[in-house]
Parts: C-alpha cells; sequence; structure tokens
C-alpha cells in the first residue's frame, strides 16, 4: 500500500509511520497500530502527536492507564494540546478517576470555552462525585450552546429528580423527548 511505499523510500521518516498508525487505528487494528507509533516515537521522540496517537489506541485496547501516560507525556511535549487533555479526561473516568478527569476537562474549557461536549463529560465526572449542583451547571452551559442535545436535557432532568425538583425534571425530560422525536 501507499504507507508502505513511503516507508520504503523514507524509513527515517516518523510522519510516515504515525501515518500508517492512524489507518491501523482506524481499521480496527489497535496493535499494529501501537507497533508503528512505537516506530515513530523512536525515529522522534518530541513528537506529541506519535504520543497521542498511541494513547489513543491503547484506550481502544482498554488500557486506559497506559492512554494516560501517553496522552501526559504529549502534553508534557505540547502543553496546548487540547485533544490530549480530553482524551486523557476520558480514560481518567472509565477507570474512576474523577476529579482529575474534571481537572482536564477544565482545561480544555480553558482553551475552547465553548465546546458543549466537554461541559457534558465534566457533568458526568461531577454527578459521580455527587456535586449535583455542579452537573446541573455544566448540562445547563451545554443545553445553552447546543440547545438540541437531548441527553443533556435527559441527565439534568434525572439529577433534578434526586434532588426532589420533580417540575424541573418533568420539564427537562419533556424537553428531550421533543428532541428525540
Amino acid at each position: 500500500n501507499d504507507f508502505d511505499r513511503a516507508i520504503e523510500i523514507e524509513p527515517n521518516n516518523s510522519e510516515n509511520f504515525r501515518n500508517r498508525g492512524i489507518a491501523k487505528n482506524s481499521l480496527g487494528d489497535y496493535q499494529g497500530a501501537i507497533d508503528d507509533y512505537d516506530k515513530a516515537i523512536k525515529i522522534d521522540p518530541h513528537s506529541h502527536y506519535s504520543y497521542y496517537n498511541r494513547g489513543w489506541s491503547y484506550k481502544n485496547l482498554g488500557n486506559h492507564e497506559t492512554a494516560i501516560n501517553n496522552y501526559t507525556r504529549a502534553i508534557k511535549i505540547f502543553p496546548g494540546f487540547d485533544a490530549a487533555y480530553y482524551q486523557r479526561g476520558i480514560s481518567r473516568s472509565q477507570i474512576g478517576d474523577h476529579q482529575d478527569a474534571i481537572e482536564d476537562y477544565t482545561k480544555v474549557l480553558e482553551i475552547h470555552p465553548n465546546n458543549s461536549k466537554v461541559y457534558f463529560q465534566r457533568a458526568i465526572n461531577k454527578k459521580k462525585l455527587d456535586d449535583y449542583q455542579g452537573a446541573i451547571d455544566d448540562y445547563t452551559k451545554t443545553t445553552e450552546i447546543n440547545p438540541n442535545d437531548l441527553n443533556a436535557y435527559f441527565n439534568r432532568g434525572n439529577i433534578k429528580e434526586a434532588l426532589g425538583d420533580l417540575k424541573g425534571a418533568c420539564e427537562d425530560w419533556k424537553k428531550a423527548a421533543e428532541l428525540g422525536d
């Protein structure tokens, strides 16, 4: 294929291995992708993209601890790498490290304050830490940015119900149902 040919022509070009790794990852060959990212990192150990992509493949294999380590390496190389913070937050959430996940999502929001999916993910983690008002606030921000996010209305309704705000819960569930039609 074209990736193999590029590697034959330029075997010391880390981007060729990284690009082939990206293709393998998208085809579900996560271990093959990791092998290519390993080669890319050996050639260029300062490539934040290679660490990030390797983290993504480890995440896809369910190895969140190793994914977190790779995202952290990418962030050390490029501290403003918002996608690495976001994915590290996802993996931290998966292993139950909700407080650190919240910190990662907050960092992303410092860079992109109008990203509804980040508010949504942060709300999930706040709820898991019993910060119900914080979760409601983040779901509200999600719906302000993306008024068609039925899951944000539904989840916010569930929290309101748990807090005894049945009227508010019903309003949110009604809105979610309208959006689900």
